[in-house]
């Protein structure tokens, strides 16, 4: 690859990074890839029910 690309490629990624609010976003991008998008989506709601309720 050329090295601009490569420059680029990891730029984006570590701002990428930086940019995400907590660990959460990344466990739900993890949970997404393993598991159907609803059951996720029920999950993350039932946690946030919990933990505010």
């Amino acid at each position: 690859m050329d090295s601009q690309i490569v420059a680029y490629l990891v730029s984006a990624g570590v701002v990428s990074l930086a940019e995400m609010a907590d660990k959460t976003q990344l466990m739900t991008m993890v949970f997404v890839t393993k598991y159907k998008v609803s059951k996720v989506v029920i999950g993350i709601l039932l946690a946030i029910i919990l933990s505010q309720g």
